[in-house]
């Protein structure tokens, strides 16, 4: 964090001269009272190597606590401030993090090495001592975003109200009260924890070959549990404006929407004029699977380089973001999700 954040400050305006001269700006509040967040990490690991340094494992739990937490606060812009920092609570992250490899094939003789390696990484937040000082902005947050900030709950806990999915009789959404009961009419006092943005596991694996001057290194990166709110499906699908019908859409707008009485779809009936709310119907589980990067090259050390006057010659080719396939569907506009890139490279020694 910037230290800066304490001081009340200023921002000259050099593009907006007025008749008595150069004006400034509030650009920050300062609190005077702002401390640094401390941690404290406590873990306890287990390394092992078996088999002649064939196989290695290492695995460690940890436990860390941040007090004070450091938060940035919306505060109402006629404070002359979009946000406040201030200190609120604590955090509590406790996870388990492994790395395990292993050489199927392990021969420097004749310069055969083949490996298998992966890790996995879990962990889990909670937080406590906020009591009401973050209240405003849980309310302000209400129809905004899915995140809420209350004694005990993980900050990364998507809230939301949680729905029954669209009546095929006429094409309303229903609504999950907090006694269980439906209900057509939707209040924010009925939000729960609808699910979790950090996934349950995740993790790399790869394998590395080398056969004499040939070398070959794949990464797949993996993720499973994690939930997400599909903006995507809220805002361009759902939410699409009357005064927007004229410009290009996406065509679930119309052909998945709910039309006559039976229909069981996920979208509610197009002449619905209300806005709709966030709910938990576009809460939505991601797995995902990546081929993160992939590389390939091939080593001369003798024969005709020598004839050139080189010791060794390199040539090698990589390529990172190669695929990724994902139990939601990526929705691209004009940001896309990844970016597929290649590279290649000649390297020589005299």
């Amino acid at each position: 964090f910037d230290s800066a954040q304490s001081l009340l400050t200023y921002a000259f305006q050099f593009g907006s001269m007025n008749y008595f001269g150069l004006g400034a700006e509030l650009s920050q509040v300062g609190n005077p009272d702002l401390e640094w967040q401390i941690t404290v990490d406590k873990n306890i690991g287990l390394d092992v190597t078996l088999f002649s340094k064939r196989f290695s494992l290492t695995a460690d739990y940890y436990y860390k606590v941040t007090d004070p937490l450091l938060i940035k606060v919306s505060t109402p812009l006629s404070s002359g401030t979009a946000t406040y920092m201030t200190n609120a609570g604590e955090q509590v992250s406790q996870g388990f993090t492994a790395s395990v490899s292993y050489y199927i094939f392990q021969n420097f003789e004749k310069r055969f090495l083949w490996m298998v390696r992966a890790n996995v990484r879990t962990q889990k937040n909670r937080i406590d001592k906020i009591g009401n000082k973050l209240s405003t902005l849980n309310a302000s947050g209400k129809g905004e975003n899915t995140v809420r900030y209350y004694d005990g709950a993980d900050p990364d806990d998507i809230w939301a109200v949680k729905s029954a999915g669209i009546d095929p009789s006429n094409g309303k959404e229903l609504f999950y009260a907090k006694d269980g009961s439906y209900t057509y009419d939707f209040s924010y006092d009925d939000e729960v924890v609808c699910g979790n943005s950090r996934p349950d596991l995740e993790g790399v694996i790869g394998s590395s070959l080398n056969w004499k001057g040939f070398s070959v290194s794949l990464n797949f990166r993996y993720q499973m549990g994690a939930d997400v709110f599909n903006e995507a499906l809220y805002n361009k699908v759902e939410n699409i404006s009357k005064n927007d019908l004229n410009k290009n859409q996406d065509r679930r707008a119309l052909y998945e929407r709910w039309q006559e009485v039976g229909d069981i779809v996920h979208f509610k009936d197009i002449a619905s004029a209300e806005t709709t709310p966030m709910s938990s119907r576009f809460v939505q589980e991601e797995n995902v699977l990546t081929l993160e990067s992939i590389y390939v090259g091939y080593e001369f050390y003798d024969g005709w380089i020598k004839k050139l006057g080189l010791s060794s010659l390199k040539i090698q080719a990589s390529m990172r973001d190669v695929f990724r396939a994902s139990t939601i569907r990526s929705e691209r506009g004009i940001a896309y999700p990844f970016a597929r890139s290649m590279e290649a490279g000649l390297s020589f020694n005299f």
